[in-house]
């Protein structure tokens, strides 16, 4: 099996890539929350002469700006990175089929002008969703309404709340700031959209928005790039991808070979097609009668039969896909409960880190439990 046709390995291609931008999350609430912290502290000391939440902004927020700009950077390497590695695993793919042909191997797919087109196209499109991120007036937290405010308005609210509350003592105090950090945390870092007249239409978080960004670009560059050799080698049908747990409504098709013309016929048969709509399934060129499937008959009813296993959690039941998305919420909960810990430890709230060290530990407890019992490799990485 070629890297191209491993669901692991283009799994695992974005991993490095969302736990960066998941750090920047926690670091973005944790430089609010520890200022919060500082003056939990003054509260205790007893101490009346804070500065204003605009002049603790001009120190703190140069420090969030920083390390968004250190984050880009890093981001477009690794997006580089990632967009290389897998142009060199199409190449692998396609000089099989250049040998079967005697044709000339690619040696790289900057040899060739029109994959290296594709490529930098690709990359580009890519790193410039990144570099959106130094627009910091887009970047921010949206409130228990939905209301959306820039990092620097959202720090200033917080912090402006948090010396009001000074007046309170230490126990109240607490009891006003909890759900201003609480806030903070359920929203994550979110990137704001905005139409043509500059209205801000929807906004979403940002390390899974990038990533599922990366990873359609990903299975754009599949698509374009195996378009493209499978026109030079003279493809005739094409083999479609296949993974372990698939949705049901992909399942009759994945791993299956067929002529342009069947696939064709078959792709417009589907509500959702091939590789939209954030399928995982790519279609790869092949040459009909020659190519041998990556999977046989048997093992391709088998990794059906495994999605389609009725497993059992807790007394509620769920086919093994639907469960793989109940896994996924379960990460998802413990990257959140993980932030929000650092944000309790931030603000110096006694109370409120007992509280979040208990619920993570629940959250890894459950995802442990989960996993086994319903027969899904864990995937750690993912809850970091």
């Amino acid at each position: 099996m070629k890297d191209i046709q491993n669901e692991e390995w283009l799994d695992s291609l974005t991993d490095d890539l969302r736990k960066n931008l998941s750090d920047l999350n926690a670091y973005v609430i944790s430089v609010i929350c520890q200022r919060v912290g500082f003056i939990a502290q003054s509260v205790k000391e007893g101490k009346t002469d804070l500065k204003t939440a605009t002049e603790y902004a001009a120190e703190d927020i140069a420090k969030i700006k920083k390390e968004i700009e250190k984050t880009k950077k890093y981001s477009q390497k690794e997006i580089n990175s990632i967009f290389n590695k897998v142009a060199a695993a199409n190449v692998d793919f396609a000089n099989d089929f250049y040998t079967y042909r005697s044709m000339p191997n690619i040696e790289d797919y900057t040899k060739n002008p029109d994959l290296k087109t594709i490529v930098d196209d690709l990359k580009k499109e890519q790193e410039q969703g990144v570099k959106n991120l130094s627009k910091t007036t887009a970047i921010g937290f949206t409130d228990k309404h939905g209301d959306f405010k820039p990092v620097r308005e959202k720090y200033i609210q917080v912090i402006n709340e948090a010396i009001e509350a000074v007046r309170l003592g230490e126990q109240n105090f607490y009891t006003t700031v909890r759900p201003l950090v609480k806030e903070l945390t359920n929203s994550g870092l979110r990137r704001a959209e905005f139409d043509n007249e500059g209205k801000r239409t929807y906004s979403r978080r940002i390390d899974s928005q990038i990533e599922m960004n990366v990873r359609d670009g990903i299975r754009e560059l599949n698509s374009r790039m195996q378009e493209q050799v499978g026109k030079e080698f003279g493809a005739d049908g094409f083999e479609i991808s296949a993974h372990a747990i698939c949705a049901p409504d992909h399942q009759h098709i994945q791993g299956k070979q067929f002529t342009k013309e069947e696939f064709e016929k078959e792709n417009n048969k589907l509500d959702r097609k091939i590789g939209e709509l954030h399928c995982k399934h790519f279609k790869l060129p092949i040459i009909v009668g020659v190519s041998k499937p990556v999977y046989s008959s048997k093992e391709l009813r088998d990794l059906n039969n495994r999605s389609n296993a009725i497993v059992k959690y807790r007394d509620k039941e769920y086919t093994r896909y639907d469960a793989s998305l109940v896994q996924r919420r379960y990460e998802l909960k413990i990257r959140d409960a993980r932030t929000a810990l650092k944000a309790a430890e931030g603000t110096r709230d006694e109370e409120q880190i007992a509280r979040e060290k208990t619920r993570l530990r629940i959250l890894l407890a459950d995802y442990n439990r989960f996993s086994k019992e319903v027969g899904l490799t864990k995937k750690m990485e993912r809850t970091k």
